[in-house]
């Protein structure tokens, strides 16, 4: 039992280390979602090559992406990676990750999050019938609160379940998929001016 328990904690420092870096942070999320090289990420989120190679490089030697394939470019060779494991952190994970790495995942999902919807709006994406946008602010009890975490935990499972399904079917039938995006959030909002808290 104590053998498991560090390896527990000893995955869990990895995953903090992971996370704590806005470009592992940004090439996880990439690698999630696809299979890429270093040299499309660095492309993609605007950093130098030298640089993401190294924080793929960390990822791989923690075991969190893997190598899916090489391929020859002019004298060189270009590997691919894939994310070994989600991008996703659970509750209990998050409530024990340092402070400053929080801030690396808050600020890089939201940025990410942004200029997706900027570029669908700029597309017309959000002229799709089945396209949605919700945005509620109320107060909440204690009980509340917890009730709030429990249901959007079930939305995650359940979009997880989703993605699985078509993921399965879409290798089944060579057919390419349409890139979709789900985001989820919950915080509590900031004061308002001259708002008094208890």
């Amino acid at each position: 039992m104590a053998s498991k328990t560090r390896k527990t904690k000893r995955r869990q420092a990895q995953l903090f280390a992971d996370l704590g870096h806005e470009i592992r942070l940004d090439a996880l999320r990439i690698l999630d979602e696809r299979v890429a090289s270093p040299n499309e990420i660095a492309k993609e989120i605007g950093a130098s090559l030298n640089l993401v190679s190294h924080h793929v490089t960390v990822l791989k030697r923690s075991g969190t992406v893997e190598l899916v394939k090489t391929v020859p470019r002019r004298g060189a060779v270009e590997h691919f990676y894939r994310a070994r494991v989600p991008a996703m952190i659970d509750d209990a994970a998050w409530a024990k990750m340092p402070k400053k790495s929080r801030l690396v995942v808050y600020r890089t999902i939201l940025q990410g999050m942004f200029a997706e919807a900027a570029a669908a709006e700029h597309e017309g994406s959000f002229d799709d019938d089945d396209a949605h946008l919700s945005w509620m602010t109320f107060e909440v009890d204690e009980r509340g609160r917890a009730e709030l975490t429990e249901a959007m935990a079930d939305v995650l499972e359940r979009v997880e379940q989703v993605k699985a399904a078509c993921a399965e079917r879409l290798a089944k039938s060579g057919e390419t998929g349409e890139p979709m995006v789900t985001a989820l959030m919950k915080f509590k909002r900031a004061a308002r001016p001259g708002e008094r808290r208890a």
